[in-house]
């Protein structure tokens, strides 16, 4: 027996939009329990930038998400898994 579960979508640009965000964020977390990579792929790379963002165990799928959108390794940051990145137009 199949059982349908419905989800509803975080749309990202409407939600900047609204809070004035700017379109150079200097900092970002991404911790949501291993929902990270379904959260960012529908983030508007297009648009916004995070200068440095850390992120927890990110998948494959993710890393390279980040690498196809001009971000950079930089370190494993904590205890857990954490991973620090950057903009490549970001000096640290």
């Amino acid at each position: 027996m199949a059982i349908a579960v419905n989800y509803e979508v975080f749309h990202w640009k409407p939600f900047f939009r609204k809070a004035q965000t700017p379109h150079v964020i200097d900092y970002f977390s991404l911790d949501i329990e291993g929902a990270e990579e379904f959260v960012m792929k529908g983030f508007p790379f297009d648009t916004y930038q995070f200068n440095v963002l850390t992120v927890e165990r990110p998948s494959r799928y993710l890393k390279d998400l980040l690498k196809n959108n001009s971000y950079e390794y930089v370190k494993k940051h904590g205890g857990f898994g954490d991973e620090m990145w950057k903009h490549s137009s970001y000096q640290l």
